[in-house]
C-alpha cells in the first residue's frame, strides 16, 4: 500500500510520508486524505513521519513528546496504540501533521494556533484563543457564519492587514472554509455571567496570543512574543464573558467597534 499521500492541508499542499507505521493506520490515513486532494497548482511541502519517540504517562493516558521538525521535514512521532481516529482520520498522523504544518507556516512568519475560529458574513474572521477548557468550542459554535475548525486556525499577514484560515486538523468539528480571510478579532472566552466584552492590551495580551501558538522548539517563545505584538498592534484581542443559552455576536459586534 502506498505510504504517501499528497493533500491540500489548509493553507499549504503537503506530501506526507508515513515511515514504520502499522498497515491499519496508513489503511484510514489514505481513505480520509484522498478527500482533499492538492488545489494549490505548486510544488507541495514534504513531511516525513517517522514511527518512534517518547510515551510519557500523563492524567491516565499517554503524553506524545513531539518535534522538532528537521531541516528536510522530517518527525519522528509514536504510533499510538490502537489506531484512534478522530473524524475518520488517525490521530497520530494528525498530531504529527500539525507539527509538520506548524514548521511550514514558521517559515514564512505565519503561525498555527491551537484555536477554533469563524466567518461571520458582513464582520470578517474571528478566532477564539485559550487554554483547553477555557470554551473556545463552544463560543465559537455560538457564533453564526462558516466553521473554520476548532481545533488549529493558521495566521497570516496579507496586503490588507491579517488573515485566518482553516485548517486539515479536526477536533469535533471540520472546517467548511478552506481559503484564507481577513481576520477582525481574536477573543478569550472567560466563564461566567454575561455576556460582557473588553479589549485587552499590553503584555497581558502577547503572551495569551503566544500561548495559543503552536511551536515544537522552547526557544521560539520569543520569536513568537514579537510576532504576537505586531498582530495585536493591528487586530484586537477580546476578552469574552458569557453563558450558555445566550447570544454573543452583538456584544462581541460592540467591542469590536469599540476598539475601531
Amino acid at each position: 500500500m502506498p505510504r504517501t499521500f499528497e493533500f491540500a492541508a489548509g493553507p499549504a499542499d503537503i506530501r506526507l510520508t508515513l515511515d514504520g507505521y502499522s498497515e491499519t493506520t496508513i489503511a484510514a490515513a489514505r481513505a480520509f486524505f484522498d478527500a482533499y486532494p492538492s488545489r494549490l497548482g505548486g510544488s507541495p511541502k514534504n513531511g516525513t513521519l517517522i514511527a518512534g519517540g517518547d510515551a510519557n504517562t500523563h492524567r491516565g493516558g499517554q503524553t506524545l513528546c513531539m518535534g522538532p521538525v528537521d531541516a528536510s521535514g522530517r518527525l519522528h512521532y509514536p504510533e499510538i496504540a490502537g489506531c484512534p481516529l478522530r473524524l475518520g482520520a488517525p490521530r497520530t498522523v494528525l498530531h504529527g501533521l500539525m507539527g509538520i504544518l506548524a514548521t511550514h507556516l514558521r517559515q514564512r512568519d505565519d503561525r498555527l494556533l491551537h484555536a477554533a475560529g469563524r466567518f461571520i458574513p458582513g464582520l470578517g474572521a474571528v478566532v477564539v484563543i485559550g487554554v483547553s477548557g477555557a470554551g473556545k468550542s463552544t463560543l465559537s459554535a455560538a457564533l453564526p457564519g462558516d466553521e473554520l475548525g476548532d481545533e488549529c486556525i493558521a495566521l497570516s499577514r496579507c496586503d490588507n492587514g491579517w488573515q485566518a484560515q482553516g485548517c486539515l486538523l479536526p477536533g469535533e468539528r471540520m472546517a467548511e472554509r478552506w481559503d484564507a480571510l481577513p481576520l477582525v478579532a481574536l477573543v478569550l472566552p472567560e466563564h461566567g455571567a454575561g455576556p460582557f466584552a473588553s479589549a485587552i492590551a499590553g503584555e497581558e495580551a502577547r503572551t495569551a496570543l503566544a500561548s495559543a501558538v503552536i511551536r515544537l522548539r522552547g526557544d521560539a517563545l520569543l520569536d513568537d512574543l514579537s510576532w504576537s505584538h505586531e498582530l495585536l498592534e493591528d487586530v484586537p484581542l477580546i476578552r469574552m464573558r458569557w453563558s450558555l443559552g445566550e447570544a454573543p455576536l452583538e456584544c462581541l459586534r460592540r467591542a469590536i467597534g469599540a476598539t475601531s
